[in-house]
């Protein structure tokens, strides 16, 4: 059984730790992910798993959708 991902948008990831004026391994903690992770994320064309999507958009205090990449073309 294949699991659901979805495309995440590094720069929204980055502009958005940027507001929260958040390190890279501060995002990492929040999310219970590591900072290396943080970086693969935001240099754009991940895949992550639903769960991961949902605790990325709760460390940085928006929705999902807000970090979700929409088109076929990843950032």
């Amino acid at each position: 059984m294949t699991k659901l991902t979805h495309a995440i948008d590094g720069a929204k990831i980055k502009a958005r730790r940027g507001q929260l004026l958040l390190t890279q391994a501060e995002l990492g903690a929040r999310a219970g992910l590591t900072d290396a992770s943080i970086r693969i994320y935001e240099r754009g064309g991940a895949r992550v798993h639903a769960a991961t999507l949902k605790r990325l958009a709760a460390a940085l205090l928006c929705s999902p959708d807000d970090i979700r990449a929409w088109s076929e073309e990843v950032a």
